[in-house]
């Protein structure tokens, strides 16, 4: 992905991030998923699955990166809920986008070389 392409998806992660904060203070939920509040009405608690993830470094410095902007704007945001947050916005992804987007990942485009 390109660098500017790459910023503005780590933007909308931000808003994303952001707004999802918001709409639960002002509904006056917790940090519970809507997944956790259904598993309470069956008095069970909410199951959660581990999942491993490996991430190249580039990519795992832009989630640092996304933190320190989240954390400029004063948002305290885990790993784990940016990738929630990524999660949500994919879904709601152009299906063009989406395919790009995963075509990127599992080809991504070599930088060009500058020839010395």
């Amino acid at each position: 992905m390109s660098h500017t392409l790459t910023s503005l998806h780590a933007e909308a992660i931000v808003a994303a991030a952001h707004e999802l904060k918001h709409r639960r203070r002002l509904a006056g939920i917790g940090a519970a998923s809507p997944i956790a509040k259904k598993a309470g009405k069956n008095n069970k608690a909410a199951k959660k699955v581990r999942c491993r993830i490996d991430l190249s470094k580039d990519e795992h410095r832009v989630i640092g990166k996304l933190r320190r902007q989240l954390a400029h704007k004063g948002i305290d945001a885990s790993r784990d809920e940016l990738i929630r947050a990524s999660l949500r916005l994919l879904l709601n992804l152009d299906q063009t986008d989406f395919m790009a987007a995963i075509r990127d990942v599992l080809a991504p485009a070599e930088a060009p070389k500058i020839a010395a």
